[in-house]
């Protein structure tokens, strides 16, 4: 092309189905969103499927073609938008070449089979039939059509601007008139057809719902990036750093703190998520918020240098206490012996002394509330001033349980479309039998086959807020606890239980049914589990990857930071024009 840098605004994949490509669309239709954007004057590469999507392989068999999806094709790229541009603009556009892609050189011609498309002449071409042409500089051959060579002409399909609503509507109706008008036994126009359509919905739906698994738009890949969680890893690792040189604001000592948070860390034998885990809880934290907060960091091992972080300067300067097991000969053995067998049931048992240690520690600062936290999770920015909210929310609503309430659940819209056409005679004339037929018998049930494939977390989610969660507590990755049920409660069972089958999560789940205890959740949620190795070697978790079988809150990557910033900033200025 005689320029060198130039940019690709459009890519596409041969390898992945062109319906499931968000730069790809078979619609002319305004509220496709925008597959990327080029500046006035830029000179870009786009890249393009054939018409087919890419149904059609090189290969010596005409079976794709005879049974090629005609209800896939016709893909586009794009749409793109033109930086500057107005509707209503004349819109120059110059193709400056027009090339085969460098690794797959090569193209189709073909004959439809009868069933399947046809064409002009079926009784001379009865069955489908393909040839692959190769390109060889500016010529192409053909395998299937031996000694012919041409010079390969390649021509760039269709192009055209997005219609607005209006031109789009006038199509429409021009459509519709030409059929309505039609005396021949054949076809004069072929509208849309839903099953033809990478609907705008479906388009919606795998943009939206991506990150539901109980959804078939679930794309893991993309669902498990960490985009959000990233930024907080990096904030957090450069107050790390800060706080090794210098150390921050503490808790105050002089009044009890409002929250103690519990941090209990294991090697994980080279790898430790520990310092981002901690970074993220104390990075953005205000002065006058950090010294209500005390932290206790607890590396669980007999011999604590064994621990990564063990001796880390940021690690002394950032957290309030360092505990250690106490000094009982009885218990060190018993720790020692659970650490050297290493297996689930010593890990169960070990895990709820662990969780004794931190409670007792909290306990000695007589805070209001008590949280635990894993060492591999990640803090939102403005965590704290939210968990506040949520307790007093939580408070408020167990006084308030008791109440009645009633949902309903309304089924009126097909109803009310028969009740139009049958009893107004303007909207007859619009709403044809066929118009109920497409309706009831095409629309609704794609409609609901498109609700139940979106997902029930993406058509339910959880409204924000504090709701109870008696059920599937999972995992534990930060729990709040008022002081008196830590002391009265958790520290008795914690320190007296033997119990080696469950883990303190499950264990905890069992207790507060036995005791008819509230459970409450807190959406969205305000911290990440960013951990990929397990702490005693579970599954697949031992190789430091994702699974499907931890635990991920994929809304959490969706967090806008600047949102959260100013959020934070203005509890902030709340809370110091009240002190």
């Amino acid at each position: 092309m005689g320029k060198t840098g130039i940019r690709t605004v459009g890519k596409v994949s041969f390898d992945t189905p062109a319906s499931e490509q968000k730069v790809l669309h078979n619609r002319w239709h305004p509220d496709i969103p925008f597959a990327g954007t080029i500046k006035d004057g830029e000179t870009v590469k786009i890249e393009c499927l054939d018409w087919t999507g890419g149904q059609i392989g090189n290969n010596d068999s005409a079976d794709d073609i005879r049974n090629v999806d005609l209800t896939q094709i016709h893909y586009l790229t794009g749409p793109f938008e033109i930086e500057g541009a107005q509707p209503g603009d004349l819109l120059l556009v110059e193709i400056m070449d027009v090339q085969p892609f460098e690794d797959q050189p090569w193209g189709f011609t073909g004959i439809f089979h009868p069933d399947n498309g046809g064409g002009f002449l079926d009784e001379i071409y009865p069955s489908a039939a393909k040839a692959i042409w190769d390109f060889e500089g500016i010529y192409c051959t053909s395998r299937h059509i031996p000694h012919v060579k041409f010079a390969g002409l390649i021509h760039p399909g269709i192009l055209g601007c997005a219609p607005s609503a209006e031109v789009l509507a006038t199509w429409n109706q021009r459509e519709g008139d030409l059929i309505a008008a039609n005396k021949l036994e054949r076809k004069v126009a072929l509208p849309p057809e839903p099953t033809s359509a990478r609907t705008l919905i479906a388009f919606y739906l795998s943009e939206t719902c991506y990150h539901d698994p109980s959804s078939v738009f679930w794309r893991p890949e993309k669902a498990r990036q960490l985009s959000y969680s990233a930024i907080r890893k990096e904030q957090a690792r450069i107050f790390a750093d800060e706080a090794a040189k210098r150390e921050p604001t503490k808790w105050d000592r002089v009044t009890a703190p409002q929250l103690c948070i519990g941090i209990g860390s294991v090697s994980r034998h080279g790898l430790s998520y520990l310092r981002e885990t901690l970074g993220s809880i104390l990075e953005g934290l205000d002065d006058l918020e950090r010294r209500n907060i005390y932290i206790v960091v607890f590396l669980a091992h007999s011999n604590q240098s064994q621990h990564e972080d063990s001796g880390a300067a940021w690690l002394r300067s950032m957290a309030d206490s360092l505990p250690a097991y106490p000094d009982d000969r009885e218990m060190l053995e018993v720790i020692e012996r659970l650490e050297e067998n290493g297996d689930y049931v010593s890990h169960a048992r070990k895990q709820k002394i662990d969780y004794s240690v931190l409670l007792a520690e909290c306990a000695k600062v007589n805070p209001n509330y008590v949280m635990t936290l894993e060492d591999d999770v990640i803090a939102l920015d403005g965590w704290f001033h939210r968990t506040l909210s949520a307790l007093r929310t939580a408070g408020r609503k167990t006084r308030e349980m008791g109440k009645d309430h009633c949902n309903l659940l309304v089924l009126g819209e097909l109803a009310l479309i028969i009740t139009f056409r049958w009893h107004s005679l303007v909207i007859r004339r619009y709403i044809s039998p066929i118009y109920i037929i497409l309706i009831c018998g095409v629309f609704t049930p794609m409609t609901i086959g498109l609700f139940f494939a979106a997902g029930r977390s993406c058509m339910f989610p959880k409204q924000p807020g504090v709701s109870l969660m008696q059920k599937y507590g999972c995992c534990g990755q930060g729990l709040v606890f008022p002081l008196q049920q830590v002391v009265e409660d958790l520290l008795p069972l914690y320190s007296t239980t033997t119990d080696s089958h469950a883990a303190v999560d499950t264990f905890l789940e069992d207790y507060a049914n036995a005791n008819n205890e509230l459970r409450w959740a807190v959406t969205p949620v305000l911290i990440q589990h960013v951990g990929g190795k397990s702490s005693h070697g579970v599954g697949d978790q031992l190789h430091g990857h994702f699974t499907d079988d931890m635990p991920f809150e994929y809304n959490f990557e969706m967090n806008d930071p600047v949102q959260l910033m100013h959020e934070h900033l203005a509890w902030v200025e709340e809370l110091a024009g009240n002190t």
